[in-house]
């Protein structure tokens, strides 16, 4: 099956595009999801491999917007310029409205992995103060919906399972200090302005969808990140896999396929 999809540019930048696909079926106006890919915020890593997801929610009716953006090993990727194209992508879609049959009223993020930590951080961009260095937009696009699959919900957490591997494997990789420029006690306040779980409450509807065979970003993660957004009054959803690992969740021939698109019809619903 061919693959159609307008490659546009949000930004200046050679990463700064996304990936906007239409359903072949229907006028509109469509809900969209901003689709954001993982791969612990590493230059190694684009937008290719979730565009089997992509395409399976634009043959259900769903606008997609997968969005790439500047990763840690681009120029300008890290922090500040990560979070800055992720705003950015997602404000953007207030011009694609203009062109496109877009319903601005049902706007979903969906991220994986490290993009699931994007997800939960643009949708939560609102709390941010405004003299924050990643609050890059007086006003927000609303988020009505949330799907992260996988996701980092605190950094600081993600930055200390680095470094147990760091010392458990004599290495010197950790993800999460790349992304913020050094660890939690150079910088406490970028991975605070930078978790989602320190910004609750989140005013979109959360679901927390984990494989729980996942070494990659271990099921705990969402489980915390579930509690404290409960906790804040925020409306949350874990929803476990036993048996599926990191990259299972993704893909749309596995099990947790339908429960995805089953949620992301149950948010625009509402």
């Amino acid at each position: 099956m061919k693959d159609n999809f307008k490659k546009i540019f949000y930004g200046n930048g050679e990463e700064q595009f996304g990936e906007l696909r239409l359903p072949e079926k229907g006028d509109g106006p469509f809900p969209i999801i901003v689709i954001i890919h993982g791969g612990f915020w590493k230059k190694a890593y684009d937008l290719k491999h979730i565009r089997p997801l992509a395409n399976a929610f634009t043959s259900h009716g769903f606008v997609t917007w997968n969005i790439e953006y500047r990763r840690v090993g681009h120029v300008g990727g890290g922090w500040p310029g990560t979070f800055a194209d992720v705003s950015a992508a997602l404000q953007y879609v207030e011009k694609l409205a203009n062109l496109y049959p877009i319903d601005l009223e049902r706007v979903v993020t969906l991220g994986h992995s490290a993009g699931g930590h994007l997800a939960l951080w643009v949708a939560a961009q609102e709390n941010l103060h405004e003299n924050s260095p990643i609050r890059f937009e007086k006003n927000p696009l609303p988020v009505k919906g949330v799907l992260s699959l996988a996701g980092i919900g605190h950094l600081e957490t993600m930055y200390q399972i680095h470094h147990w591997e760091e010392k458990l494997f004599d290495s010197d990789v950790n993800p999460t200090r790349d992304l913020l420029g050094g660890t939690p006690a150079q910088y406490k306040e970028r991975y605070e302005h930078g978790s989602p779980s320190t910004l609750l409450p989140i005013s979109s509807n959360i679901v927390l969808i984990h494989g729980e065979l996942d070494i990659a970003v271990p099921f705990a993660m969402s489980k915390m990140f579930d509690e404290r957004a409960r906790a804040s009054g925020t409306k949350v959803e874990l929803i476990p896999f036993r048996d599926l690992e990191h990259y299972a969740i993704i893909q749309p021939d596995t099990k947790s396929w339908p429960v995805l698109l089953e949620k992301v019809q149950e948010i625009i619903r509402e």
